[in-house]
């Protein structure tokens, strides 16, 4: 299965380390994983290690027309089955790159009352 995880990963180690061990292992088990984060996060280094593919397209605001451009052609060229954003930057941005593609979006924004926010048509 081909996986695109759009998130960051520039928080400290702690913070960060149990959603991207799951994407380790995911890959571990022999998935195709790609990551969308920041370029200069620490946490890269150990992707790659696991031959998880890194991406730097990291949105600067929630619409940000140059990330969703990028996201869209790894979701085309990548041939993706699903995008799993985080954040409030991440969801918005993801969900634009994916409409009109059979790439199926996750979306967890980590807060208990924020599933009503929920309201693209794409999640």
């Amino acid at each position: 299965m081909n996986i695109l995880v759009c998130s960051s990963y520039k928080n400290s180690w702690h913070a960060v380390r149990p959603e991207a061990e799951l994407f380790i292992e995911l890959a571990k088990q022999g998935h195709s994983i790609t990551i969308a984060t920041q370029g200069d996060a620490e946490y890269c280094n150990r992707f790659k290690e696991h031959g998880i593919k890194v991406i730097d397209a990291y949105p600067t605001k929630k619409v940000c027309l140059k990330t969703i451009r990028k996201l869209r052609t790894i979701i085309i060229e990548g041939k993706i089955d699903i995008c799993y954003a985080f954040n409030s930057k991440t969801i918005p941005n993801a969900a634009f790159a994916s409409i009109g593609t059979k790439t199926k979006l996750l979306a967890y924004r980590g807060t208990t009352g924020a599933y009503i926010d929920m309201t693209h048509q794409r999640i």
